[in-house]
């Protein structure tokens, strides 16, 4: 999601790209459609700007998707950079993996940011999906700032809890629907570039 008044899309930019999940000893394309994963080109409108916004999401641990969350790491930080010239990169959306491996290679060797936290890790109130031993963080914003090649600033990171979700659905749409609901909890953060 992003804000229309302030970016554009730029033609012929959007790129979808299937997770993979474990069968056998190999990782294969999920060939469910809620495991594909999308990037898209914007233009700030105020600077000219371009920003890469990535959007994934990888299986489930039913379908085999943990085991092939290094793999997806990858894949999704090589099609971003692939993407072209940017000053800022922001992919984010649900991995279905606490934090790991995995998230070093994004915040490693492609260098982006994790915005609960940078590397040191998220404070635990920013649980995303409550579980029946404990919540889980299984949902992520990274984002890098091109230029200076480093984990872009963030300011005002936040996970919105369900009662804020559930108010701002009153509030729009003038009611809540909880089994529309996807049972995360959002992400929020500015991200400066």
């Amino acid at each position: 999601m992003f804000r229309v008044g302030r970016f554009d899309v730029q033609p012929d930019s959007k790129l979808a790209f299937r997770s993979t999940r474990r069968v056998g000893n190999g990782c294969v394309p999920e060939t469910l459609d809620r495991s594909e994963n999308v990037l898209v080109r914007l233009t700030d409108k105020i600077n000219g700007q371009t920003v890469v916004a990535g959007s994934i999401h990888w299986p489930t641990g039913a379908r085999g998707g943990p085991a092939c969350a290094n793999s997806n790491a990858r894949q999704a930080a090589k099609r971003m950079a692939a993407a072209g010239p940017a000053g800022l990169r922001i992919l984010g959306g649900d991995a279905n993996i606490t934090p790991g491996p995995w998230k070093q290679i994004i915040t490693g060797p492609f260098g982006y940011g994790d915005a609960c936290g940078g590397n040191a890790g998220c404070p635990a109130q920013n649980w995303t999906v409550p579980g029946p031993d404990r919540p889980r963080r299984i949902d992520f914003l990274f984002s890098r700032h091109e230029p200076a090649n480093e984990a872009a600033v963030v300011t005002d990171f936040k996970t919105v809890t369900f009662e804020a979700a559930n108010a701002a659905a009153q509030q729009v749409t003038g009611g809540d629907d909880p089994a529309e609901y996807s049972d995360h909890r959002a992400l929020a953060a500015r991200i400066h570039y």
